[in-house]
């Protein structure tokens, strides 16, 4: 467990018990400030703080510093489309819509328009299978990344994520 980690579920664990900061360090004999630290994620309290909060919390040391991990509820779709086809718009409403639904929606820009935008086109480069490779590559790897970042997102246990065109577009153009 990281302190961040640990930082967030001591603060759960406070809230749910009422408790300020000061409270809680009252009770372990430790001035606020230790309390905030780490809360904040500056560190962790030593092995006599740390029974002390279990005894407090009524929790073991393993539940107080295991790290939950919990499979999110993630969904993926993709929107595909040519210039002037509505994507814009579709993004827009099914942010709206989801967040409403009580989702955490993320986003994952179109590829071929960062890559065009970084000074890589299919008319720069030596053949357009040059192109649809390097395309491909990158929006293997976004979607790698977004979807990892889903799986820690804070707070939310259903969350949506939307690729604005995905891999499979390239397969329209490309050898793939």
């Amino acid at each position: 467990m990281n302190t961040y980690q640990f930082g967030e579920k001591l603060y759960t664990l406070r809230k749910r018990m009422g408790l300020s900061q000061n409270q809680l360090a009252q009770m372990l004999g430790l001035s606020g400030k230790t309390v905030s630290k780490w809360e904040n994620g500056g560190g962790l309290p030593q092995i006599d703080a740390l029974q002390k909060l279990t005894s407090i919390f009524g929790i073991s040391a393993d539940e107080l510093l295991m790290t939950e991990k919990k499979n999110k509820d993630i969904t993926k779709i993709v929107l595909t489309g040519g210039p002037c086809a509505g994507k814009t718009t579709a993004l827009s409403h099914i942010q709206t819509r989801f967040t409403e639904m009580g989702y955490h929606v993320i986003i994952i820009p179109e590829t071929a328009t960062e890559l065009i935008l970084g000074g890589i086109s299919p008319w720069g480069l030596n053949t357009n299978f040059d192109y649809q490779s390097a395309q491909m590559q990158l929006q293997i790897e976004k979607e790698k990344v977004f979807l990892n970042a889903a799986q820690n997102v804070f707070g939310k246990e259903k969350i949506l994520v939307v690729c604005d065109r995905g891999t499979m577009d390239n397969k329209a153009y490309g050898r793939y």
